[in-house]
């Protein structure tokens, strides 16, 4: 017995012998990545690979694929580099050859698909076809040969940057209409930080050194996203010929009047009225054709990648929060950026209102916007300029003369259409009437306390919406305000404070 327990231990001993060695044999075979070294060792050891291992010197980034880090580098072979001048060290270069270095580890099967950016900063999107892979459309090739410190595939020429949505519009002559507001969207701030101050003045008002730094921003750019890469954007993009057309589209609303487009206005200037339309003083306006391009730039970008209806129309949601409906008839090609795609439109459809004018009626001419008072209104006093300053436009007062008494404001020109009426009034404090309103026998707001909107915003011009209406020919609107009550102030119990009636194109009731 003592014999066979002898037996059995020594065969334990023995496996646990065999087992011990066999780990140390596993631990002497060591990877034969290893033996490769780093990403910047495993370049130099290939011939085709000359050329781009000295351009990785020349820009600095040897350094750092010698490093510890993980990287994945994609080596351009000789003659890949054909075309590009690579005779100096300049950030230009330094920059395409980030173009083939990324800051991770990154297996074959994993790229297809996939937008990855570079040391450069740009991105780059890989994309996988008939087995082969491609960066940026340039063939690459091998499973990924492993360092130490990551991946190395060979490129058949160089990977450079592709275009951002931005440089898709700058670079097309076509669109050049659309690149111009794009350019004019940027305003100039003054960089307190990175101005140098030479000294201070006796008051103590810094002197900064010349030429002067500026921060460039553009809110439109930050909004539609076509230089962010970080996130993948839709452009619908409209040629010359559409914004040509939009252009028709807007004076053929207003019956072709010239008049009644609207140019911009800013600077110093005296109250004015331009086509029909009543500016206070120093007030800016952006003009309409500047507006209704607004209207159209902000509404043909979009979040994510969307795809162009093949037939029929599709409606998508663009970053400005509007509906935007595009047909595939209005759509000329299409394209890919670094950050997004893209389509060429030959035409858009927008809504109706955005091309129709706004209309006023504006007492101070009673010559061409014509009232009329019945039921006990009042003549005496009714066109009074009561004021004028930058704080409130100017007011013509009006009075109703006792309960019932009613003033029919015309206004003689109006094109066919949905609107939204709006009485821009000044309260009066203690006094001013409670009206109605009405467009024909059609009831607009009701029981509106002239006194009480005083308590709302103090002796400053007020809007107050009185409702829709549906003007269905070419012709004169006329709109009456009755006079439904009185106010506590007996010298102002019957009266009214108007600045306009304004009629805002809607595409709905």
């Amino acid at each position: 017995m003592k014999t066979i327990k002898l037996t059995v231990l020594a065969l334990f001993s023995f496996l646990a012998l065999w087992s011990c060695n066999k780990k140390w044999d596993l631990y002497d075979e060591k990877p034969a990545y290893l033996a490769s070294g780093t990403l910047l060792d495993l370049l130099k050891t290939d011939p085709e690979l000359t050329q781009f291992v000295g351009l990785l010197k020349k820009t600095g980034y040897d350094s750092v694929l010698s490093r510890k880090d993980l990287f994945t580098v994609f080596a351009v072979r000789n003659g890949g580099f054909t075309g590009i001048d690579t005779s100096a060290r300049t950030p230009a270069l330094r920059k395409l050859i980030g173009m083939h270095i990324f800051p991770s580890a990154m297996r074959r099967e994993t790229l297809n698909g996939m937008r990855i950016p570079a040391l450069s900063g740009k991105y780059v999107r890989f994309a996988e076809a008939g087995g082969n892979i491609t960066a940026n459309n340039i063939a690459i090739t091998g499973a990924g040969t492993q360092a130490v410190n990551g991946l190395a595939f060979k490129a058949a020429a160089a990977i450079t940057a592709s275009p951002t949505l931005y440089d898709v519009i700058a670079g097309n002559p076509n669109t050049s209409l659309f690149y111009s507001y794009i350019q004019a969207s940027y305003t100039r701030t003054f960089d307190p930080v990175n101005n140098i101050i030479l000294k201070y003045d006796s008051v103590g008002v810094p002197i900064y050194k010349t030429p002067y730094k500026y921060l460039e921003n553009s809110e439109y750019v930050n909004l539609t996203k076509m230089l962010d890469e970080s996130e993948e954007s839709t452009f619908f993009i409209p040629t010359n010929e559409v914004i040509l057309k939009v252009w028709d589209r807007m004076l053929a609303a207003r019956l072709n009047n010239q008049a009644w487009v609207i140019p911009r206005i800013t600077g110093a200037h005296p109250e004015v009225t331009v086509g029909d339309y009543y500016f206070r003083q120093n007030a800016e306006y952006r003009g309409d054709s500047l507006i209704v391009l607004d209207y159209l730039f902000r509404n043909i970008a979009f979040k994510g990648l969307l795809t162009s209806p093949v037939s029929g129309t599709a409606s998508f949601t663009s970053r400005s929060g509007n509906q935007f409906t595009v047909s595939s008839a209005q759509v000329q090609s299409s394209g890919t950026a670094s950050n997004g795609k893209y389509y060429l439109i030959n035409d858009v459809t927008l809504p109706g209102s955005v091309y129709r004018k706004t209309f006023m009626y504006d007492p101070r001419f009673p010559l061409i916007y014509p009232f009329t008072p019945t039921l006990g209104a009042k003549t005496t006093n009714a066109f009074t300029n009561a004021g004028v300053n930058d704080v409130f436009d100017r007011f013509s007062q009006f009075d109703f003369g006792n309960f019932g008494g009613k003033i029919e404001y015309t206004i003689p020109l109006v094109t066919s259409g949905l609107y939204k009426v709006v009485l821009r009034t000044v309260p009066i404090n203690a006094g001013g009437s409670v009206i109605n309103t009405f467009y024909g026998t059609q009831a607009l707001k009701q029981g509106i306390n002239l006194s009480g909107l005083y308590t709302i915003q103090s002796n400053i011009s007020i809007d107050v919406e009185l409702g829709n209406i549906s003007v269905a020919a070419n012709g004169p609107v006329k709109l009456a305000i009755v006079c439904a009550s009185f106010s506590p102030q007996s010298s102002n119990q019957y009266k009214i404070n108007m600045n306009t009636i304004r009629l805002i194109p809607v595409d709905a009731l």
